[in-house]
């Protein structure tokens, strides 16, 4: 450290990385986009299939799509608060679980579900120590299982899980008939032709519930944060378009349905809203990036789809 304070490099086994980053720096802060550093890969990008929340990554911020999904640094699910999402996944396995278990019953209702899941004998912790045993013995556990405080912070999830079993109107209404869990969802063949030879891209997705409710078909998500999902319509450069639960409805209900969000940390719902218009621009700005193979950082105009974004210690975005 005090050769480099003196300017003696002479050396040093950092120089050439150091050198490179000063490199990639310049060009950035010189306006040169068109380079790997700032998303551009050069090439057409053309994936077999992409998840719904990688499409949703890609059409909120292209350069956030890219380092969460293209180079996948070593270390970002850790960084990502102890493994926020690592997280929601393990409270949407145990939701399952207890809806697959309620079903396996032949008890459909709401009120049924409810009764089971947090009665004497509760469904809900017995599913939820399951995976929680489950998920601790595989070789690679979440980092969230083995932070010291889990057992404290299992507590708060649980009593989480508890009051939206028990919610009679937003998380589970009495009267409601349980379909299915984890409906597996897709379509093949989008952009087919994209660029010479390509067979076309496969989205893929997960209904977290489908059920009935005075009988017509209710899409359910379950959000672990209190935000729920949109994405960015170019039209405005606004995070106003609300992607996942309206493809859902599209490609498993050919159109017809309801979807409604529901945040597992406040409680609240909040009904999708399909603008198939809306969806039309946003898949033309998915596809521009395809095939041009270019992610830049390119969030909303406001920024907001920064905060909390696990590519910010790769982004240089000036506008952040």
């Amino acid at each position: 450290m005090e050769a480099r304070r003196g300017g003696r490099w002479e050396g040093d086994p950092l120089r050439e990385a150091m050198e490179r980053a000063l490199r990639a720096e310049e060009d950035r802060m010189a306006g040169k986009a068109a380079s790997p550093y700032h998303g551009a890969t050069g090439e057409p990008f053309l994936p077999e299939s992409l998840s719904v929340s990688e499409l949703e990554d890609l059409a909120t911020c292209p350069f956030r799509f890219y380092v969460r999904h293209l180079l996948r640094p070593r270390g970002d699910r850790e960084a990502e608060d102890g493994g926020w999402a690592d997280l929601g996944a393990f409270l949407h396995r145990v939701i399952a679980r207890v809806f697959r278990a309620a079903l396996a019953e032949d008890k459909r209702k709401g009120k049924e579900v409810s009764a089971l899941a947090l009665g004497e004998g509760g469904l809900l912790e017995k599913a939820f120590s399951e995976v929680e045993a489950e998920w601790g013995r595989r070789p690679d556990s979440p980092f969230f299982l083995r932070r010291p405080d889990w057992p404290h912070r299992r507590g708060r999830f649980f009593r989480l899980l508890a009051r939206a079993f028990g919610d009679g109107k937003g998380f589970l209404k009495e009267d409601a008939e349980i379909l299915d869990v984890e409906v597996e969802v897709g379509a093949g063949k989008v952009f087919k032709g994209l660029v010479r030879g390509y067979d076309g891209l496969k989205v893929q997705g997960a209904i977290d519930r489908l059920e009935l409710r005075s009988g017509s078909r209710f899409y359910l998500d379950y959000k672990l944060g209190s935000a729920f999902p949109r994405v960015k319509d170019p039209r405005t450069g606004e995070l106003s378009t609300d992607l996942q639960l309206p493809l859902y409805i599209l490609l498993h209900g050919k159109g017809r349905g309801a979807g409604v969000y529901y945040s597992l940390t406040t409680g609240k719902t909040k009904s999708a809203k399909r603008d198939l218009s809306a969806l039309w621009v946003v898949f033309k700005e998915v596809r521009r990036a395809l095939k041009n193979g270019a992610f830049p950082p390119h969030p909303d105009r406001k920024g907001e789809a920064c905060r909390g974004c696990s590519a910010a210690l790769l982004c240089r975005y000036a506008g952040r």
